[in-house]
Formats: C-alpha cells, structure tokens, sequence
C-alpha cells in the first residue's frame, strides 16, 4: 500500500514528497527501460555518483535486477556485475516468497468460494516479466468485494494472517469508507495488503465495477484469481503511481511501458482517456504517460499526454502534482481530505458522510479535553 496516500492520516506529515525522477534515477531508469544507447557507460555515470558501499536509495535499488538484465544481455563486463549478480538473486528469493504467500492466501479465498483479483505487483510480475526477479515487490495486493472484507478477515485469520492496520481499530464499517486497503501480517508469508478499492484515488463503484467485469482469470500455481484488462492496469499503474510519497516512485514507470510494449497497439486509447477524465484520474493518466513517453519510444498517442483536468484534479495537481519534491504545503492534509470528502459525495458512500462526521468532531473534544 502506498502509505503516503491522501487519507492515510497524518503519520506522514513534514516530511519531503517524490513524485518524479531526478537526474541520477534517470539514469537507471534509461538503462532498465532498454532506452539508453550505451547501458555500460549510464551505468558507470550512476556508479561515480553513488555510494554503493552504504544505503543505496531505496526506489532505485528495486531497479537494479532489471539493470543487471539489460547490461547482462548487452554483453557488459562492468566491475559490479558480480554486485549486480547478487541483488538479482535476492530479489529472485524475495519475490518468490512473496508469490508462495499470495498462492497461499488466495487458495485461502478460493477455497471459501470469495472472488478475488490481483493487479500491480502480482497481476505484472507473472505476465509481463521474464522472470521474478526482475519485478522486486515488498508486499502483495489482493482486491475482494467490498461485501466480503469479513469473511476474507476471518477465513485468513483462520489461515494465521492478523490484522496489523491501526485504523482498523475503529472497525470495518468506517475504514471501508475512508480508506482502500487494511494491512494484514504473517509471520511465516509477511505482509498482504487487502483491498476493497484500488487506491485512494480510485474508490468510485463505477471505477471498480469496470475492474471486476473486464478481468480474466489467471492460474497463480494451485491457485487462481482475476488479472485487471490490460488497459486498466495501465491506468491503475499510472494513477499509482503519481502519487506523491516519501520514497520516489519509479518502479511503475517500468511497470507501465512494459504494458504499453506489450499492448500499446491494441489498446483503445481515445475510450481509456474518456473514462479517466470521467473519474477524476485524467490528470494523472496524462501527466503519467507524458512522463514514460519522454523516458522511452512507445506507441503513446501524443493527445493521452494532454492534460485537461477538471475541477477537482486542479486541486489535486496544485497540491500532488505541481509538487514533486520537497517539503509539502502547510495546507497539504487539508486538501486531501477536502478531495476524499469530494470523492465520497460523488457516489454511493456519501450516505455515510453525516456519520463519520459525527465521529470525527467526537474525535477531536476528546482530544481537546483529553
């Protein structure tokens, strides 16, 4: 789950926010996407201006099997390919893990008959990547049906997965409301992250109801779930992604030109534009592609790098997008919740809205008088 999302409260407040890459994880991303003309030399730039012997900055250390992958299949004989060689392994090890968990927990699902899709990390890591190593991932995100969160909660308690999600104190009937996802853990499998929304931007029933009808199922070993249409997992990608955090994203700049590579001449680009503009993610989607377009060649129509928002999107590029680094804006939480409280009067959950409004004015005298 992308912990810095808008609602996530404010465990996040003050720190500096990333949204796009800077000159140095350019570089890596040049090489990782196949763009750069000479891999070796990029990688070289890249090696004189890190520290490889203290933390390498965790988003651009994801990228590094891929990196090893491209300069291996270029024929490079740099020094750290021996380096390279290891992180490749562990992230193979890793990932595996994470794979065996998420067979374990949607046999689980299946087994007590609840529909369950997968997309980012799971839905990419078996269709789109030669091998799992090249598509590290630190969690796994399982989507159900906002009617069975507890059902699924129970029957993986049972399985020896625990709710860890702080928020979830409160109970599900609000958290279903506010936020996308609960945060589950088990000790042997780790982390899974369990999902009724896509993200905390995508939480419209229209939104998730094209998710569910366009997906095709998808054999994870004994297990099987729902992988989103290619299309939507573009956008699910894209809008993931231009979210601003406090780790720089960019794992799904390779996530989305890998999708585009593989489908961008059969996607309908003119109805994915429509249907993002429609729901409040058109900001996103452009300014997203805009971005791959300009890392890579690709067949992304120059018109889906247009951006047109609406309204609230305005709102949203001000305080997210216009803000791709740095400390955020003082205002900063007041908007995101100005924008989760606009989102929920957009659909079906604006009935709850009286409610948690209550809750929260409640909230706040215990404190004052606390």
């Amino acid at each position: 789950m992308n912990a810095s999302e808008p609602g996530d409260g404010d465990a996040w407040r003050g720190l500096p926010r990333f949204l796009y890459p800077d000159e140095q994880q350019q570089l890596l991303l040049s090489i990782a996407l196949g763009s750069s003309r000479d891999p070796t030399a990029a990688f070289e730039m890249w090696c004189q201006r890190t520290d490889l012997e203290g933390d390498i900055e965790p988003a651009s250390y994801r990228l590094l099997p891929l990196v090893y992958h491209r300069l291996r299949e270029s024929g490079s004989r740099h020094r750290e390919m021996a380096r390279l060689r290891g992180i490749y392994q562990h992230s193979w090890c890793e990932t595996q893990l994470h794979l065996r968990g998420a067979e374990v927990a949607l046999g689980v699902l299946n087994k007590a008959g609840i529909p369950v899709m997968v997309s980012k990390g799971l839905a990419l890591v078996g269709r789109y990547y030669a091998s799992p190593a090249l598509r590290p991932m630190s969690d796994c995100d399982i989507y159900i049906p906002r009617a069975e969160i507890e059902a699924a909660c129970t029957v993986l308690g049972k399985a020896g997965w625990r709710v860890t999600d702080p928020r979830a104190q409160a109970g599900t009937r609000d958290m279903v409301v506010l936020f996308p996802a609960m945060v589950l853990w088990h000790d042997e499998w780790r982390e899974l992250d369990l999902h009724w929304s896509l993200m905390s931007g995508l939480t419209m029933p229209r939104i998730i109801d094209r998710f569910w009808a366009r997906a095709s199922p998808h054999q994870f070993g004994t297990s099987r779930a729902l992988v989103p249409a290619p299309d939507d997992l573009l956008l699910h990608v894209v809008a993931h992604g231009m979210s601003s955090n406090i780790l720089p994203p960019l794992r799904w700049i390779v996530d989305a030109a890998t999708i585009v590579a593989r489908h961008g001449e059969t996607i309908d680009w003119p109805a994915l534009r429509q249907f993002a503009r429609q729901n409040w993610a058109g900001s996103r989607l452009a300014r997203g592609l805009a971005l791959v377009r300009s890392l890579c060649d690709l067949p992304i129509p120059e018109y889906m790098t247009v951006d047109q928002p609406h309204l609230l999107e305005r709102l949203e590029k001000r305080v997210i997008l216009d803000n791709p680094g740095g400390t955020p804006p003082a205002y900063y939480p007041l908007v995101t919740r100005a924008i989760m409280l606009a989102k929920l009067l957009s659909d079906d959950d604006r009935r709850h809205i009286p409610r948690l409004t209550r809750a929260f004015f409640s909230r706040q005298l215990r404190r004052v008088f606390a």
